[in-house]
């Protein structure tokens, strides 16, 4: 098996959840083959129900899958078997290990999870789950404070004000 993605969040209240891809991939299968979810280092079998979206994120519903249990699944890494798949581009980021990590900010002590990395025109953004909304964070080598690889965790130093304009209430 080889990884394919990570499911990146919840969609909808039925327990689908969004399938980021990690490379640009067309899937040759069919609702038959199982995808392999890493479960504390385990990959387990779950049968597709159904599958929607664009390239290179999918809408999955897995089979017998509440949302109790699809909230469980958020940032866990998606195998399959390389024979279903196609691949058309290549997305790398140096950064991509990043993501399950905690976000910890040094000055606001504000934290959360990197549930995604994205490279968007020569700037690589991280996106963060913090107090249930999603930050968009640019990679800046000066505002990284330390990477802990064995805690999974990345401390940062963000401008004053940068976390504000995603986590103001209304």
């Amino acid at each position: 098996m080889e990884q394919i993605g990570y499911f990146k969040r919840l969609h909808g209240l039925k327990g689908a959840l969004v399938l980021k891809l990690i490379d640009k991939m067309y899937f040759l299968g069919d609702v038959n083959d199982p995808l392999f979810i890493d479960q504390s280092g385990t990959q387990v079998p779950y049968f597709i129900e159904s599958i929607g979206g664009a390239h290179p994120e999918w809408i999955i519903k897995l089979s017998q899958l509440q949302l109790a249990d699809a909230e469980k699944l958020v940032a866990a890494k998606v195998y399959a078997n390389p024979e279903h798949f196609e691949l058309e581009q290549s997305f790398s980021s140096e950064y991509q290990y990043l993501i399950g990590f905690q976000f910890i900010d040094e000055l606001s002590h504000k934290f959360g999870i990197v549930t995604d990395i994205e490279d968007m025109n020569h700037q690589t953004i991280l996106y963060v789950e913090m107090e249930q909304k999603e930050v968009l964070i640019p990679i800046q080598e000066d505002w990284i404070v330390a990477i802990d690889k064995d805690k999974k965790q990345i401390t940062y130093k963000c401008p004053e004000g940068l976390l504000d304009i995603y986590l103001q209430t209304d």
